[in-house]
């Protein structure tokens, strides 16, 4: 398995380099490496799960496969339980997972299936008295680990903003469909071509941001900024239905769809679970709305 791994001066091998460092060299013996390996193995975990999963992320230059029903895991694998239906009804969360049982299975990362982020007192309790046989058949019940709330690194979270070409690749990378560059810009970072991405994003004209002026009310016609193409082209004396949001995110309707096991078509379920992702880039203010295609 492929985990991130950190950058820089943060890439630090305690298992293979800081261990033999502090090994006398007439002590760096087989059994004592390998002792000293195996001591260090949950520092190195941990190492790699802060200064490389959780700062570089599980995709898209370092590929984690997404949970599917269909596959078998084994310890140490790691996924990404996506927040589209994985065609097996099991719709995540776009954390990252890693399998901790001894025996391979297929279960889905869903809460029953996950150790709890709290033990129960008694568990603790075994712990302080180092029972380690106690604390390792609970944590045996279950088959994941979560790793990282989020399989985008910080670096590129960090990164996202409410800007088109931004936003467009953000919603892309979110909900696992391809970000494509507009033409002429070249490819993505990942390779894909230029083009219309799957999921994008069109400006309107924001009625609320204009005011209306004419002969009388029902000849009145939205009078755009005077800098605008609309004020400099002409004014028109018949009222236009303009739109009362400031952008509309298209997104493909079987990837709307997959994202609850309700039937298909709109559903408040399917665009609160668009909207929680968009409102963690979208600038102050700035309203939309969701259309399929």
């Amino acid at each position: 398995m492929s985990y991130p791994t950190p950058i820089g001066i943060y890439s630090i091998d305690y298992q293979n380099v800081v261990w033999k460092l502090l090994v006398p060299p007439d002590r760096r013996t087989p059994a004592w490496l390998e002792w000293g390996i195996a001591l260090l193995s949950g520092k190195q975990w941990k190492a790699d799960a802060v200064l490389g999963s959780y700062a570089n992320g599980a995709g898209p230059v370092v590929t984690t496969p997404y949970f599917s029903g269909a596959s078998s895991y084994s310890l140490g694998d790691r996924v990404i339980f996506g927040v589209c239906n994985d065609t097996h009804g099991n719709i995540g969360d776009n954390a990252v997972y890693e399998w901790i049982n001894n025996s391979t299975g297929s279960a889905a990362p869903s809460v029953a299936n996950i150790v709890p982020d709290t033990p129960p007192q008694s568990i603790v309790t075994a712990a302080a008295n180092y029972n380690w046989a106690t604390v390792l058949a609970w944590v045996q019940q279950y088959s994941w680990v979560k790793v990282q709330d989020n399989f985008i690194g910080a670096v590129s979270r960090a990164a996202f903003n409410s800007t088109c070409l931004a936003f467009e690749y953000a919603l892309n990378l979110w909900f696992n469909t391809t970000f494509r560059q507009p033409n002429g810009l070249g490819n993505d970072p990942v390779g894909n071509p230029t083009g219309t991405p799957d999921i994008y994003i069109n400006t309107n004209d924001n009625v609320d941001a204009q005011f209306m002026m004419g002969p009388s009310s029902p000849d009145s016609q939205s009078f755009m900024a005077p800098a605008s193409p609309p004020a400099v082209y002409f004014m028109a004396t018949v009222a236009q239905a303009l739109s009362s949001t400031d952008f509309t995110i298209y997104i493909p309707v079987a990837v709307y769809n997959s994202l609850t096991t309700e039937a298909s078509g709109y559903t408040t379920k399917k665009t609160q679970i668009v909207i929680a992702f968009v409102n963690t880039i979208n600038a102050a203010g700035m309203s939309y709305n969701i259309v399929t295609y």
